[in-house]
């Protein structure tokens, strides 16, 4: 492991300093492409711009607002009135939110310029004010919410407080089975009400336990985007990298608290109930492995066409069974893969990763991409690829050309055959 002080003597003080600004202003979705909620935060891996925050989002949305209603029981005004609330506080958060990017933006054209690492410094102080502003201008907001309720109904703050905290930083999360809401994933389920019901005990325990961690991990993570932002550049590098040590074992208790409760919520469902629970789980955890492929979806499309014979039809269903079967064994090998490199991790290597020296694989805090040759993760990607390549080969020589020129042409949102990561909804509908 190439230590800080190894990163200084090689890359200098100004590469250093300019890695701590640049990661300061990685809270930033600008430059981070990260998201709010968006699906569990944007898609697959948080990372250390999960870790960061979002603070160009808006702490608060419309969409939180119904969710407080149910929690609370708001009547038509209160929620109407919330809303005339959220509309002046968002207002404002713009105009403040676009001031600080414009500032980011003209930073990254100097940047750009120069490749001075430095001039990311400039930014140092804004941001810190952003979000000082921030944070003011979201109790401000909670404030003025709480006004508007009834005596009953701040009796229900703490629900509120929980339900606010897992919508907005169950994102934040790290590695793969953190970023689950187990609360979403029921909530999202077309399961009978009387089948939901039975599992409200579970859940009930999982949300307090949940927000407990999710302090304590949040808080963490922000010591951590204070270190990037007090002192000096090298000590500042350093204390961030010591204390994304105590936030990753933070984000550990966190997906290992959802492990728990998934399984206790799959024990006590009936059995029909089981698999798709199960499966939605697995796809929240993993959303890059249990993902539709290019392959997945022409065969769909192809069993749908009206104009087959008994023997196509025969012909795609062995195909789709024989390839989830495979796909299946891929697929959670890949998984574990993930989850092993994700323990194996040390924070304290993001000085190779920023310094760019070997061994600097960006994906190893994560999910990544693994494309290494001697990577395992790689291996089983590359495998997972030659296998939709084979499938769609099948798929061709089973259908008449005429066919083939009506299935979906490939998905160009990314996925393993073009090596990036795809974005989307991790708790697909049940």
């Amino acid at each position: 492991m190439r230590s800080v002080l190894g990163m200084r003597t090689r890359f200098g003080a100004a590469a250093i300093a300019g890695v701590v600004g640049l990661v300061t202003c990685l809270a930033s979705p600008a430059l981070a492409q990260g998201g709010g909620r968006g699906g569990q935060g944007g898609g697959p891996g948080g990372g250390m711009r999960g870790m960061m925050g979002d603070m160009f989002s808006s702490p608060v949305t419309t969409r939180e607002i119904d969710l407080f209603t149910q929690v609370a029981g708001l009547t038509t005004d209160q929620k109407d009135t919330a809303k005339t609330l959220l509309e002046g506080y968002q207002e404002q958060f713009r105009a403040k939110s676009a001031k600080v990017q414009k500032e980011m933006e003209k930073v990254r054209e100097k940047f750009q310029d120069t490749r001075d690492p430095s001039v990311w410094q400039d930014m140092r102080g804004s941001m810190q004010t952003f979000r000082a502003e921030r944070k003011t201008m979201e109790e401000q907001f909670f404030s003025d919410f709480k006004a508007i309720l009834t005596k009953e109904q701040v009796e229900r703050w703490p629900l509120i407080e929980r339900a606010h905290r897992r919508s907005r930083t169950m994102s934040r999360g790290m590695i793969s089975g953190e970023r689950v809401d187990l609360v979403e994933i029921m909530e999202s389920s077309k399961f009978p009400a009387e089948v939901q019901a039975t599992v409200l005990p579970a859940l009930s325990e999982y949300e307090e336990s949940l927000d407990r961690e999710l302090i304590t991990r949040n808080q963490a993570y922000d010591e951590v985007a204070e270190a990037f932002s007090q002192g000096s550049p090298q000590d500042g590098f350093a204390k961030a990298q010591d204390l994304m040590v105590k936030g990753r074992d933070a984000s550990m208790r966190v997906r290992e608290l959802n492990r728990k409760y998934a399984r206790q919520i799959s024990d006590s469902l009936p059995e029909e109930y089981k698999t798709p629970f199960d499966d939605s789980v697995k796809r929240a955890s993993y959303p890059d492995v249990y993902r539709s492929t290019d392959a997945d979806r022409m065969i769909a499309a192809a069993e749908k066409f009206t104009d087959l014979d008994q023997a196509q039809k025969d012909s795609l269903t062995a195909l789709r069974e024989n390839r989830a079967r495979t796909l299946a064994g891929i697929n959670e090998k890949l998984a574990a893969a993930i989850t092993e490199r994700e323990e194996k991790f040390d924070p304290r290597q993001m000085g190779q990763r920023f310094g760019g020296g070997r061994g600097g694989n960006a994906g190893r805090g994560g999910g990544g991409q693994g494309n290494n040759a001697d990577d395992p993760i790689g291996a089983l990607r590359r495998e997972r690829r030659e296998l939709d390549n084979a499938a769609e080969e099948s798929l061709k020589k089973i259908l008449t050309k005429e066919q083939v020129g009506r299935l979906p042409e490939d998905d160009d949102s990314g996925g393993d055959r073009r090596g990036g990561q795809r974005r989307g909804n991790t708790n697909q509908e049940i």
